[in-house]
Formats: structure tokens, C-alpha cells, sequence
């Protein structure tokens, strides 16, 4: 069941837990059909989520948003009499999914297609993790028409200034925090498709209230964050750009037996 839109503003979230309790329900208990308890939090996520609210348009991000996937195509060069073969970007059109060919991401279930792009160039590198030596192929990407994203990047409102909201309540913060943490949490080789549940519900959730697309942050990159836009006519790839990975840097922390990092 999705909540209806008219009854959210009388939703609050009950704990600084909701979004755990939301996570553990929806894997290990009830997944279609939901009780009252976790349907008052998808309410209260929408209540609290206006606030989080962002406009955007085709001239919004001045440098363009960015989108790489690993991986190049091949083309053959006649030079000085000989043929040879070397390596390029991919086409434009490969650079956006195929929605029968997309598995489960943090914002979208297996099937059903949305475009993730990052605000920086850096940040859609570091997203897919290349290896050195690798190639990766780098696509330039515009907004093509007005769209109302869901901003998660920050605990606080992001945009205080416009409603006129000072404090936010501690739970608020909270459950917001672990929400952008649980969208900004590296794909890893061993994740089941249950990971994934909790944050497609909300994408859906979302995505069925009308909003284009959710904001996040990147757990690689320090300057942008990602954005996931659930209409891939949203945006349109303008150029591709190949890129070989000569370095990458890795910053380590050490564990002690009680989980402190050091």
C-alpha cells in the first residue's frame, strides 16, 4: 500500500530507530503487504522529505552532470600503411541502461530502469570503481526539462531559508542520516538483492508521489554526490569521453576489538 499524499503531514517518526526498523521489516518480515507502523514511517517520510525538496532545472548544474560505466569499445585506425586498433569511448546510446537488462540498484528493483548520474566528474569515476590500467568510458550529461528531486545529502534541511525552519528534530536527523547512508553505501560483488529493498521502496515511494529523483552521497567522492533520476528522458547524453585509470588512492583506518577505527 502507498500512502496517500493528504494524509502525510499528520505523520512523525516515532524513533531515531525508524529507518532500522523500516530496513529489518521489509527483509525479514513483511515485504508487499506492510502493518501500520511501517506505513506511518513511509508518511513521515514524505511529510519530512518536502522539506527536503530541490528544484531543478536544464541550468542548475553549470558544468554538467556526469555518468561512466567501465569499459570501451574498439575502433580501426589506418596509420602509415597499417591497421590499428585502438581503443575509444562507447557510443551515447550505450551510455544510458536498458531497462531489460538492469539488475537491482540501491534506487531501482531488477527490470525497471533509472539513470544514475554524479555532480562532478571524479565522483561518477570513483562510483565504478575501476581498476588500474582499466578504461572507462565518461559521459557528459544534461537535464533536459524541470524536475523536483528529494535531497538526502544533508541530516539538517538543506534549504532552511525557504521554509523558514531553523531546527530540526533529533529523530528527523537521525532517520534522514541513516537514509542517505543507506542510498550512499558502496554496491558490493556480495549483496543480495535484499539489500536493496528498503531503499527501492522509497525511491517508489517517491517516484509515485510525483518527485523525478532522489540526491545522495557518493561514499567515494569527497566533492559531488549522486543523483538517481527515475525517467531516463530526463536527461540526454551530450558527449562521451574515454579515460585510462593510472592511480588510485585508498585511505585506511584500523579496527580495534571494540570497533573503534584508528
Amino acid at each position: 500500500m502507498t500512502p496517500a499524499r493528504e494524509s502525510f503531514q499528520l505523520a512523525s517518526f516515532k524513533s531515531i530507530k525508524a529507518y532500522r526498523n523500516f530496513d529489518h521489516a521489509v527483509r525479514r518480515q513483511l515485504r508487499y503487504v506492510r502493518g501500520v507502523a511501517h506505513d506511518n514511517f513511509l508518511l513521515a517520510v514524505l511529510e519530512t522529505g518536502v522539506r527536503r525538496q530541490l528544484s531543478v532545472t536544464p541550468d542548475t548544474y553549470f558544468g554538467g552532470l556526469w555518468r561512466a560505466q567501465l569499459g570501451n569499445r574498439w575502433k580501426n585506425v589506418n596509420k602509415d600503411g597499417k591497421v590499428q586498433r585502438l581503443p575509444c569511448p562507447y557510443a551515447r546510446k550505450r551510455m544510458k541502461p536498458i531497462p531489460d537488462k538492469v539488475s537491482d540498484g540501491r534506487a531501482n528493483p531488477k527490470g525497471i530502469a533509472c539513470l544514475y548520474v554524479a555532480t562532478d566528474y571524479e565522483t561518477a569515476l570513483l562510483e565504478v570503481r575501476p581498476l588500474i590500467g582499466s578504461y572507462v568510458t565518461v559521459a557528459k550529461v544534461k537535464i533536459t526539462k524541470d524536475l523536483k528531486i528529494v535531497d538526502f545529502t544533508s541530516s539538517d534541511v538543506n534549504f532552511a531559508h525557504r521554509f523558514g525552519v531553523e531546527t530540526i528534530d533529533v529523530k528527523e536527523r537521525a532517520v534522514w542520516s541513516e537514509i542517505n547512508h543507506a542510498f550512499s553505501k558502496p554496491v558490493e560483488r556480495s549483496d543480495s538483492s535484499l539489500d536493496y529493498i528498503p531503499t527501492q521502496i522509497l525511491a517508489e515511494l517517491f517516484k509515485s508521489n510525483g518527485l523525478d529523483g532522489v540526491a545522495y552521497k557518493s561514499s567515494y567522492g569527497e566533492r559531488g554526490h549522486n543523483i538517481a533520476l527515475f525517467d531516463l528522458d530526463a536527461a540526454e547524453i551530450e558527449d562521451c569521453y574515454l579515460c585510462q585509470i593510472e592511480d588510485v588512492s585508498l585511505k585506511i583506518s584500523r579496527i580495534d576489538d571494540s570497533g573503534r577505527k584508528f
